[in-house]
């Protein structure tokens, strides 16, 4: 709900799972997407958490034509400045496959990426460390180009 937030074209959302906002911060929600911001949604697994996500989101976008539906590697997303050639990464959680979920709006802007049974950023903050392979690490900082580019540019 800050005034302030319509300054930033990207947004991050991490861990949603548990999220609880109040109506005010669901119509910021909605603002900041039809007028143009682009949201990450990562760290999240398990049904429940997805379930108590797009409860909000159904809150903030009740129309129909609003939905999350499952993105393939063919969206400009995934090959707007890096070609990734797969969706099929490694999991942080390990017995999670990851998917890629996305929303767009009445002119199909993508307005959200959500990696949900994954936690992308987590390969990001542990980079320097033991924490996952190099590869995937690697993996991980192309999808945040990817998405960083694509929301600056659509």
């Amino acid at each position: 709900d800050d005034p302030n937030l319509s300054k930033y074209p990207f947004a991050y959302l991490c861990e949603v799972g548990h999220m609880d906002i109040t109506d005010k911060e669901v119509v910021g929600m909605r603002e900041y997407l039809l007028r143009g911001g682009f949201l990450l949604v990562d760290d999240f697994r398990r049904s429940f958490e997805l379930d108590n996500f797009k409860y909000y989101l159904k809150r903030a976008l009740p129309e129909p034509e609003y939905e999350l539906k499952p993105l393939d590697v063919t969206h400009p997303i995934f090959n707007c400045f890096f070609s990734i050639k797969s969706l099929d990464v490694r999991s942080p959680y390990g017995y999670l496959r990851p998917e890629f979920l996305g929303m767009q709006d009445k002119h199909g802007r993508l307005m959200m990426i959500v990696n949900y049974n994954n936690d992308v950023s987590d390969y990001w903050q542990w980079s320097n460390d033991a924490f996952a392979p190099i590869d995937d690490t690697n993996t991980a900082y192309k999808f945040g180009v990817n998405y960083a580019f694509y929301a600056l540019t659509h």
